[in-house]
């Protein structure tokens, strides 16, 4: 099977550092792949490199069969969804006019019944119908989250980048939407996140891969946290077994 990402010797420097440098991997389709890694170890730098949000790279990126710089832009738009770390809208949307803007690789000039189809079609797969008509930004951050999530998945893209989608949720919260970027899994679309939390990285990602010093490793299958890889990014740790799980807890 062709994989749903592979990048090779990539690197990417922005004005005054290198983020990634020779990041080589190959993420499998139909599987929800975590990048873990520390604050600045370039996680975020991939991931917006892999939806098309930076130039400038060396090396490869091949996503979903073609070569990053020779996609069409708005049908990579229709093909890969991204949901980002930060959005603060300008207006006083609402939810609706929120996810509705993830059909922009679609509409020409205004949308037409099948973009509000689309919007209404995916509210009811994530169970958010009750924000149906609610101001974005007065709603909680995990409302937000989900709203957003929405957004990126309006298009049914066959890849869904997900950067720290956690970022600043309650323990509830993180856990919904991580069940339900499962879910999403389950129903055929690949997923690669980033999260910087090893438990929810472990327990939730079918596979790991740990961004260290601006490149890739791939975790083990099994106890991945005794790697020197992970030892050199979590110094300081013990875990705790709790049957067949086991956590990671600072020292």
């Amino acid at each position: 099977m062709t994989p749903a990402l592979r990048l090779t010797g990539v690197s990417f420097s922005y004005p005054h550092h290198a983020a990634v440098e020779n990041a080589s991997a190959e993420i499998p389709a139909g599987k929800l792949t975590v990048l873990f890694g520390r604050n600045g170890s370039g996680k975020s730098t991939l991931l917006r490199l892999c939806g098309k949000l930076l130039d400038g790279y060396g090396g490869e990126i091949e996503c979903l069969g073609t070569e990053l710089r020779q996609w069409e832009r708005g049908a990579f738009a229709r093909s890969v969804g991204y949901l980002g770390q930060f959005h603060t809208p300008v207006f006083p949307f609402r939810v609706e006019e929120v996810i509705l803007t993830g059909r922009a690789g679609h509409v020409r000039f205004l949308p037409v019944r099948a973009d509000h189809d689309a919007v209404e079609s995916v509210i009811d797969e994530l169970g958010i119908g009750a924000l149906r008509g609610r101001v974005y930004s007065e709603l909680s951050g995990g409302e937000q989250q989900l709203v957003l999530l929405a957004r990126a998945l309006v298009n049914r893209p066959a890849l869904l980048l997900l950067d720290e989608p956690t970022n600043h949720l309650d323990f509830a919260n993180q856990s919904r939407i991580l069940t339900e970027a499962r879910a999403l899994v389950r129903r055929g679309i690949t997923i690669i996140c980033a999260l910087h939390d090893p438990n929810m990285a472990f327990q939730f990602g079918d596979e790991v891969h740990f961004v260290h010093r601006g490149s890739l490793v791939r975790a083990a299958s099994e106890r991945p946290w005794e790697s020197a890889v992970f030892r050199e990014m979590v110094p300081s740790f013990t875990t705790v077994t709790d049957g067949a799980r086991t956590v990671i807890v600072p020292k």
